[in-house]
């Protein structure tokens, strides 16, 4: 058993870095928008769009072939890459929305399920910090991407930055990609009945659940999505920038699993009681005492909450509605991350001076939210 578990785990860590790259789109727009004539920053949204949607309508099959999931991602990763190399050779916006937003989308959404509940069931007394592992390394991704990024964009081309890209993940994907084995039993809580889907979402407690989720991950992606920009903005230079781009995937990553200890520790709404205060904080700060040193420490902050939101919500589901039930339920509320992505679209259109106030008021009422749907 730990070999499997050993296996599990490391193929988890690897995918979930390759795939969760998306996070590090900023440092890669800049020269998107010029070899395209045009800003693509839809593309990322979409990606979001297409990561929540895969995940949400694959739930069922996620339940029953989580290698299977695996594979196809990878696939679509490929796809989605290669396609965003082409795209941008040729100079095709469509092209590039299709592969990046569309392809890499899918990529990311099912790699992001597949391993969940199989680390769960593999360690059943500590299913938060499990089901961190594969989220801890999809926020971690960044820290290794930013400074690659940043290297390739500044010696090649865009287009060959994304076969580069291709190749360099690929081999660690396909090695960990046959690793990879789902439990070896079909494990059944205890007094766990097959979930109705259409019964247990139309209850407001979950609504409530898919409320929160999607406003914690809408403003995290309004901050994300223009990161470097934003450090740009302030004066700082693109290498600093760089740094603090990676520190803060690093603050994602210790978010992703501090918050999944806090759940397995205590129950599984402190965690989500302590980000959305934290993260309320943050704001707050930053509209009373405006300047570049607390925006940094803000954005790290709201970092740790955002990565914190996604690694604490399959145990919380698990404890609600069973384990058995995990895969289905998960992947219907990753839902919201997609929609969120286009909703973060507007929010970082907004000014600084606009964003910081509405994010505020949004944690807040997520406070309430949460209370609700208990």
């Amino acid at each position: 058993m730990r070999i499997l578990q050993f296996r599990a785990v490391i193929s988890t860590i690897f995918l979930s870095i390759c795939i969760g790259q998306v996070y590090a789109w900023s440092l890669l727009s800049k020269q998107v928008n010029t070899r395209l004539d045009h800003d693509m920053s839809f593309a990322f949204s979409l990606a979001i769009l297409f990561l929540g949607l895969s995940a949400a309508f694959m739930g069922k099959f996620v339940e029953k072939n989580p290698k299977k999931t695996y594979i196809i991602s990878i696939i679509f990763y490929v796809l989605g890459f290669m396609g965003s190399g082409y795209a941008c050779s040729i100079q095709s916006e469509p092209l590039f929305y299709t592969s990046y937003g569309i392809l890499f989308g899918i990529s990311c959404g099912l790699g992001y399920v597949a391993p969940i509940k199989t680390l769960m069931l593999y360690f059943r007394h500590n299913k938060a910090v499990a089901s961190s592992i594969a989220i801890l390394s999809f926020g971690l991704a960044k820290t290794i991407s930013s400074p690659l990024y940043t290297y390739l964009t500044s010696n090649y081309e865009i287009d060959k930055v994304f076969y580069i890209l291709t190749v360099l993940y690929l081999i660690p994907l396909l090695v960990c990609g046959f690793l990879f084995k789902k439990f070896p039993i079909n494990y059944k809580g205890k007094n766990v009945e097959p979930i109705r889907l259409k019964k247990e979402v139309f209850t407001y407690k979950y609504i409530c659940i898919w409320l929160f989720f999607f406003v914690n991950i809408a403003c995290g992606l309004a901050f994300i999505a223009q990161e470097a920009q934003l450090y740009q903005h302030y004066g700082l230079s693109i290498a600093l920038a760089t740094v603090f781009c990676a520190l803060s995937a690093a603050f994602n990553a210790f978010g992703r699993f501090g918050f999944a200890w806090i759940s397995d520790k205590t129950n599984r709404y402190v965690p989500y009681y302590i980000l959305f205060s934290l993260s309320a904080l943050a704001c707050a700060f930053n509209i009373a005492l405006s300047n570049v040193a607390v925006f940094v420490v803000s954005v790290m902050l709201i970092n740790a909450c955002y990565g914190g939101g996604f690694s604490s919500l399959p145990s919380l589901l698990a404890s609600k509605y069973g384990i058995s039930n995990t895969s289905t339920i998960h992947s219907l509320t990753l839902s919201g991350w997609g929609i969120a992505g286009i909703a973060s679209l507007f929010l970082k259109n907004l000014e600084l001076g606009v964003l910081l106030p509405i994010c505020l008021g949004l944690y807040l009422v997520n406070i309430i939210l949460l209370k609700v749907s208990k």
